[in-house]
């Protein structure tokens, strides 16, 4: 019984760090997708003056 809890307190820790890596990934990904379009429009603004 008491392995069988400890196995299932293992596959959640590894679920909920998954779950946390995915989260962090897609939110670096818009970041840096947000990043890149505001520096392009910063460049096309200083190109056009």
């Amino acid at each position: 019984m008491k392995k069988n809890y400890r196995k299932m307190l293992w596959i959640v820790i590894v679920l909920l760090m998954m779950s946390f890596a995915t989260l962090v990934f897609v939110n670096n990904k818009s970041n840096t997708n947000r990043y890149s379009k505001a520096k392009f429009i910063f460049i096309e603004e200083k190109t056009i003056k």
